[in-house]
């Protein structure tokens, strides 16, 4: 099942505009170059921890991996044994966001939904292994990454949980360019307790399914009323 999920987690990046990025979930991804909305279970590439391709799926090696993205993605992988799924976008009000110096602010209850928030400096398109070191290090035990002037990203326990994630990610962006929008001196945080209250909440009713799953299950019957070919 879980292959017929991550190709469902594309569909709806595809379906939301979330498009140039990467979604990784041990040990499958993408073909590079194939637009989200392409996407299939059967398509779906199986890698090494190393990124080397051990089933190319029925596209065949034409198109390959994305280094640049899998280094990030894999080195969050082998860090954080408790994640399944990272997930990271482009997304212009996200990326805008990761361009500010303050970051995400804590504006309102779409964003206290995240916790907590890590962030890494930009050291260019990431094709140095050695950079692993230093970004899991920034990252520690956060499911919410900014790398600064670049894209965001999500981990979690379960496709479900990475993309729910992703997508209160993306709405919290859009919250803060629009607020900012009217004025960036008369913006209101709430407490630091009644922010770590709202998020305890959120993670511990969330019933015996976990943490976006039911939310991911309602997204993947919309996507089958849409269009169900990503299960083939």
């Amino acid at each position: 099942m879980c292959r017929i999920e991550l190709a469902a987690a594309y569909r709806v990046f595809a379906l939301k505009g979330w498009n140039d990025n990467v979604i990784v979930s041990a040990p499958m991804l993408a073909p590079v170059f194939l637009h989200y909305d392409e996407i299939t279970a059967s398509s779906l590439l199986t890698i090494t921890e190393d990124g080397d391709v051990i089933n190319p799926g029925v596209v065949g090696d034409i198109f390959g991996v994305n280094k640049a993205g899998f280094i990030i993605h894999s080195a969050l992988h082998r860090a954080r044994p408790d994640v399944r799924s990272v997930m990271h976008s482009h997304y212009a009000p996200a990326a805008g966001v990761s361009a500010q110096r303050d970051g995400l602010k804590e504006l309102a209850q779409t964003i206290h939904l995240l916790g907590p928030i890590a962030y890494h400096d930009y050291e260019g398109i990431v094709v140095d292994p050695a950079e692993e070191e230093r970004l899991v290090a920034d990252v520690g035990e956060s499911n919410t990454v900014f790398l600064r002037n670049h894209d965001v990203n999500t981990l979690g326990n379960s496709v479900g949980a990475a993309l729910i994630q992703m997508d209160q990610l993306m709405l919290a962006c859009e919250l803060q360019t629009a607020a900012e929008a009217a004025g960036t001196d008369n913006l209101l945080t709430p407490p630091i307790d009644t922010i770590e209250k709202t998020y305890e909440v959120t993670r511990t009713f969330t019933g015996s399914a976990g943490f976006g799953i039911m939310e991911f299950c309602a997204m993947m019957r919309h996507l089958d009323k849409l269009d169900d070919s990503y299960r083939l």
